[in-house]
């Protein structure tokens, strides 16, 4: 396609936990513990969008999505990802959601910077998509979700999709 830009997947990365009583928490010691991992620590000046997820069995849910490099600066991923306002958000759903793991999955480029533009749209994109998977997701905005759906595809439901919706799916890209 032309004039697009590329982005790409990085993740699920898991989030350590300190657990009191029971209660799992992310503090600073995890952040700390986070952006020290070999996996993500060339992140961390990235821009993007990033997804806050629990992963339980062999899938992951949705939580928070949000976007970093839209600043003043262009903050990267460390400066975005675990503000205190965030760490709030993560630590209310582990609070409330007593199974599965804390991860992060990465939507960024392989060069570090993103016009802004891009990240406000791919963010608003990947909000609509977390609200259709969980519509308990932490961030709403802009989602502006459609009134329809199409059964197996968009918004349809829990259940298998029909063997006409998965080639629809294939044909379409979805």
């Amino acid at each position: 396609m032309p004039n697009t830009i590329d982005l790409k997947v990085e993740g699920p990365f898991e989030i350590s936990v300190k657990k009191n009583k029971g209660i799992k928490r992310i503090d600073d010691e995890q952040k700390t513990l986070f952006w020290d991992m070999d996996e993500v620590s060339h992140l961390k000046e990235h821009q993007g969008c990033y997804i806050f997820a629990l992963r339980a069995g062999q899938g992951c849910t949705p939580w928070y999505v949000g976007k970093a490099g839209t600043g003043k600066s262009g903050e990267g991923f460390e400066q975005e990802v675990f503000t205190d306002r965030n760490l709030g958000k993560y630590n209310d759903v582990l609070f409330n959601i007593t199974f599965g793991k804390p991860v992060l999955f990465f939507v960024t480029r392989r060069t570090r910077v993103i016009p802004n533009g891009v990240i406000g749209e791919v963010e608003n994109s990947l909000i609509k998509l977390g609200y259709s998977k969980n519509n308990m997701i932490k961030n709403i905005h802009h989602a502006n979700i459609p009134k329809w759906s199409i059964n197996g595809v968009i918004r349809g439901g829990a259940g298998q999709p029909s063997r006409e919706a998965k080639k629809f799916k294939n044909m379409m890209g979805i």
